[in-house]
């Protein structure tokens, strides 16, 4: 009898687990915040566990890069892979791949540093380079843990110059000490612009395929 209800509890725990990861990646593709996230797994999840799955696997899908981009040797692209869940249904997840030079055309070798032309919109840069390069290949660098462990004044006037859902999103990461970089996705875009037009985003804008990155 114990060993029966020993093994229906680890049975649990392995099903939850099962849930909770395949959730949590799944929300984290669509660019929900934490919160969000925590909202609408169907298992209870304590919020520092839901903040380490988030975190690993941004990182395992190098939508954040620990190192500068600038050292990789290669442009990504992206592919989508089958994947079953716990009832044997099938789902689609877009991962990254290394890309060979036939498929994309160029190993980056030789950046170029960009500045802004005279009347080029800083947002509009940002997103035509995105366009031009595709989200896998199109970083900013984020300064957040930086900047929370060394000037949390700083810090708060960050937060406060984004808008809500920004600021969930930036508030529910545990970002490293030291810099790190953020793929471009449509939500961080929007926030390094908000940072940008409030005067408060400093820092490098790295693209991939076209081997260009710009300091702002």
């Amino acid at each position: 009898m114990q060993e029966g209800s020993w093994f229906q509890k680890a049975l649990t725990n392995f099903t939850r687990e099962a849930g909770v990861g395949g959730a949590v990646r799944h929300l984290t593709d669509l660019g929900y915040t934490m919160e969000e996230i925590r909202r609408e797994l169907a298992f209870p999840a304590s919020y520092e566990s839901v903040r380490s799955m988030v975190w690993k696997y941004l990182v395992d899908t190098q939508t954040v890069l620990c190192e500068d981009p600038r050292e990789r040797q290669t442009v990504r692209q992206a592919e989508f892979v089958r994947e079953y869940d716990r009832f044997g249904k099938p789902s689609f997840r877009r991962v990254m791949k290394p890309a060979s030079s036939e498929d994309i055309g160029r190993l980056v070798s030789d950046w170029r540093e960009r500045t802004l032309s005279e009347g080029e919109r800083f947002d509009t840069f940002l997103r035509d380079k995105t366009a031009e390069n595709g989200v896998e290949n199109s970083y900013v660098s984020c300064d957040f843990g930086t900047a929370a462990a060394k000037d949390p004044d700083r810090f708060v006037e960050m937060l406060q110059a984004l808008e809500k859902r920004q600021r969930e999103y930036v508030e529910g990461l545990p970002w490293e000490r030291d810099r790190v970089y953020h793929r471009l996705t449509s939500g961080m875009t929007e926030i390094v612009l908000g940072l940008y037009r409030a005067g408060m985003y400093r820092g490098i804008c790295c693209f991939l395929k076209t081997g260009e990155w710009m300091e702002v």
